[in-house]
């Protein structure tokens, strides 16, 4: 059934990112120039938190599909509202992990500073299954607000 499922009519384009490390927000002004204060006689930005940084998304190409069905919930531990789409390739040397964003409907998007916006993809990866012949992940939903 996998191989099927791998055809290459049915293969879609997509982008993975995989997660870098955490990245540091800056307080910034109304116009979006990060803000900074003096210490010591040096400038510095002001930190107000980190987010979780993405490698620049890769073009690949797989089989993804928008439900989530009985065997993949029991065979993944997780229930049918857990996740929403399954993606599906033969390729078993992409890096793609639990950590990692998909995109699929929308191109991926950065912030001011040219790192990528891990938000901005439609998904991200819940588990990770090998098979003989290659690979399935699950896939939630990320939500979509202000990116």
């Amino acid at each position: 059934m996998l191989t099927m499922r791998m055809l290459k009519k049915n293969k879609q384009k997509l982008y993975y990112a995989t997660y870098s490390e955490e990245v540091p927000i800056y307080e910034t002004d109304a116009d979006g120039n990060i803000k900074y204060t003096e210490v010591d006689g040096e400038k510095i930005p002001i930190p107000i938190g980190k987010v979780a940084g993405y490698n620049e998304p890769v073009t690949f190409y797989a089989n993804i599909a928008m439900s989530g069905g009985e065997s993949e919930a029991k065979e993944y531990g997780f229930d049918i509202g857990s996740y929403q789409a399954v993606l599906i390739t033969a390729d078993k040397s992409l890096p793609i992990k639990e950590t990692s964003r998909i995109w699929y409907q929308n191109e991926p998007q950065y912030h001011k500073d040219g790192t990528v916006n891990g938000d901005s993809a439609d998904y991200s990866v819940l588990a990770v299954k090998t098979s003989l012949n290659g690979m399935k992940y699950l896939l939630k939903k990320l939500p979509k607000g202000e990116n």
